[in-house]
């Protein structure tokens, strides 16, 4: 499904630079749930890439790594890089992570989504 939202839209999608390896990460479990070959896994993978802007972490200002920093804290300090390139691209910010989107949701963080509602985006954008 993710793979389907990210090909199949006209949305813009920017990662850090240290992105690309949590996506290594994830590849081999994505291959027991979707039943792929590894071509056709790593056909999916590079095409998902070529979707993506990768923005080395070094850009983002002090600033906002440290009101990002502040607002995760209690969430989950790991994800500070999503965090502050978000605010810094005054961006949204899609996560599958729950601890991640609920803990910023319950602090009214209103720029972050999850999979639900990517597809409820996606399902608005092609009415229109």
């Amino acid at each position: 499904m993710t793979s389907f939202l990210i090909l199949k839209t006209s949305l813009t999608f920017i990662a850090t630079n240290t992105c690309d390896l949590k996506f290594v990460s994830i590849g081999t479990s994505s291959k027991k749930i979707s039943k792929l070959t590894d071509l056709e896994l790593e056909t999916a993978y590079e095409k998902m890439l070529a979707k993506l802007t990768f923005i080395n972490e070094e850009l983002i200002p002090q600033n906002d790594w440290e009101k990002a920093e502040a607002l995760i804290t209690d969430i989950d300090l790991d994800d500070a890089d999503f965090v502050a390139l978000t605010r810094y691209l005054k961006a949204s910010l899609w996560t599958g992570d729950k601890p991640l989107y609920q803990g910023l949701k319950a602090k009214r963080f209103r720029t972050v989504y999850n999979m639900q509602d990517m597809i409820k985006l996606r399902k608005r954008l092609t009415r229109e």
